[in-house]
């Protein structure tokens, strides 16, 4: 016999979770140090092709942001990161990134395959690093939880690559939401018209 409690429970908590991981980027506001005025930001893109490509593409265009080491673990796409940002060092492996870059960086970004998102997340956020991961952010709930309690003790700033989330209609409907403009909000129902999902 099934036990409806916990079913109706365990989905009122999934859905739950969805639905607020789904409302806003992962973003945690803390007491990390501030560079100095005119200081560049020392970043290492952690993946760069397919979207890690595009990633790295947006950090070029900030004038605070100098990129200043790339992983990858591809050839082809470490080749082509590394004639558009000519003095970055290179590496194919992000724990070796890690360990040599230590002090010489402030923050990384994680647009791997994955399966990696938590573990590259969680070693750099732990060794002090600034991170921007894309999505999905980890593999459960779990995890999210262990990269948010690492990011809050270590005093890093983190955000995950939901951009078409940070637009201005959407934080335009989350604040029409969090006023009551429609009420309460008894069910929420989402879709996608992306492949594979």
């Amino acid at each position: 016999m099934k036990n409806h409690s916990f079913s109706q429970s365990r989905r009122r908590f999934i859905q739950t979770a969805a639905l607020a991981a789904m409302a806003a980027p992962f973003i945690i506001k803390c007491k990390s140090e501030k560079k100095a005025p005119g200081s560049k930001l020392n970043h290492a893109c952690i993946g760069v092709g397919g979207m890690g490509w595009g990633d790295l593409n947006k950090f070029l265009e900030d004038p605070n942001v100098q990129i200043v080491a790339i992983c990858d673990v591809d050839a082809e796409n470490l080749k082509k990161a590394s004639d558009a940002v000519p003095g970055a060092r290179t590496y194919t492996d992000w724990r070796e990134l890690l360990a040599k870059e230590g002090d010489k960086i402030d923050s990384v970004n994680v647009t791997v395959p994955d399966h990696m998102h938590f573990p590259i997340a969680y070693t750099a956020i732990m060794a002090g690093k600034h991170v921007y991961c894309q999505k999905p952010m980890c593999h459960d709930i779990a995890e999210v939880r262990l990269l948010t309690e690492a990011a809050v003790k270590q005093g890093v700033v983190t955000q995950l690559g939901t951009q078409f989330a940070a637009r201005p209609g959407d934080q335009a409907a989350v604040s029409l939401l969090k006023d009551g403009a429609i009420g309460k909000i008894k069910h929420a129902y989402l879709c996608s018209n992306r492949p594979g999902q």
